[in-house]
């Protein structure tokens, strides 16, 4: 499975979709409205980084 596959290469996602994280615009990008950093979003569409690395910045909106 494409779970097990990004296991063994170390990419992660930063957020599980659904879940209420702090807004950070470095891992965060926002598909509407606007909030300012460390306010709380919505996970829309995963991200994912690869240990330090960032591969995609999750979609987040504000709640």
């Amino acid at each position: 499975p494409v779970e097990q596959l990004m296991e063994e290469w170390g990419i992660e996602a930063i957020a599980p979709v659904g879940s209420e994280v702090a807004y950070d615009p470095r891992l965060h990008q926002l598909m509407e409205g606007s909030v300012e950093a460390g306010e709380m979003v919505r996970v829309r569409f995963a991200g994912y980084r690869q240990g330090e690395k960032l591969l995609y910045r999750a979609k987040v909106s504000p709640l």
